[in-house]
């Protein structure tokens, strides 16, 4: 549902029976919604303006997509699967899929990316030991970034002015944010309620808990009066993205000619200036034991 973040305004774009919209992201570059519908076991698109809607990902292997995130540069999206306990790419042209993290995962939640970085991030709401983790967009060099003082972190959002990663945590009531690379966290703002989806846009933070859009300044965390949700859905709020006036201001390796991969494979940043060329694991096909994944 599109809403001006400062009129409140907004309409629906896509309204079907027993569809769950849970997770949201935008394709700066296309002009395009993503969200994960859980009642299909999908994940879908359309323009900003509803149309050309279509499934991205679908199929009786998919569990319960929680989370998406479009790396607009590479033509890739990421999800979170907390059924499979997964993290999963696809090529957004040829629906090339693979799983890029598959152990260690309990409840995995909220996904975010820094295309220009190449790095991955991802929240586990393990209750005994909740995390985020990061590694490259390939699945490389994966370690934990944040582990003490954390919850129920779950929608996650990179702020590309700082340079850092910032999350909604619905067990400590509080947003909080650090460095992309590990340094500098910070309590932007305490005492939300049950925030659970997480955006940026200007100066502000959007966060919902469910019933209502918030708004908080993401330097001063002085918060603006809050908003309901617009007309014509089901009177609940998931996940939430903001539209930029621009996309970022950043490039990688596989923004030009697919990194040199050939079309049989995923162009996948690695977090360390180069990129995996990485054979798909879905769907499968005659050759997949021939394919190998190449390193750049």
């Amino acid at each position: 549902m599109p809403a001006d973040p400062r009129g409140g305004g907004g309409f629906p774009i896509h309204v079907e029976p027993f569809m769950t919209a849970v997770g949201a992201d935008v394709d700066c570059l296309e002009g395009k919604y993503y969200w994960t519908d859980v009642g299909s076991s999908s994940i879908r698109s359309s323009k900003y303006d509803g149309s050309e809607r279509k499934p991205v990902v679908s199929g009786v292997d998919i569990g319960s997509p929680e989370d998406v995130a479009v790396d607009w540069i590479s033509g890739n999206v990421y999800w979170t699967d907390s059924v499979n306990d997964i993290v999963a790419v696809a090529s957004i042209e040829t629906g090339k899929r693979k799983t890029i993290i598959e152990s260690g995962l309990v409840n995995p939640r909220g996904i975010a990316i820094h295309p220009g970085r190449g790095l991955l991030f991802w929240s586990d709401w393990n209750r005994f030991g909740p995390k985020i983790e990061v590694s490259g967009l390939d699945g490389s060099n994966r370690r934990v970034l944040v582990e003490r003082d954390i919850s129920l972190p779950n929608s996650l959002v990179v702020d590309y002015d700082t340079q850092t990663l910032c999350w909604a945590d619905a067990g400590t009531h509080k947003i909080e944010c650090i460095g992309v690379e590990g340094s500098g966290r910070r309590t932007v703002m305490e005492g939300a309620l049950y925030p659970f989806g997480l955006t940026t846009l200007g100066q502000d933070f959007f966060y919902t808990d469910w019933n209502e859009i918030h708004v908080v300044n993401r330097y001063s965390g002085i918060e603006s009066p809050s908003r309901p949700p617009p007309p014509g859905g089901s009177g609940r709020l998931y996940g939430i993205a903001a539209v930029p006036h621009a996309c970022p201001p950043v490039s990688n390796v596989c923004g030009d000619s697919r990194g040199g991969c050939p079309t049989t494979h995923l162009c996948l940043p690695n977090g360390r200036g180069g990129r995996t060329c990485a054979c798909p694991t879905h769907p499968p096909t005659g050759d997949d034991d021939q394919c190998v994944d190449y390193n750049y």
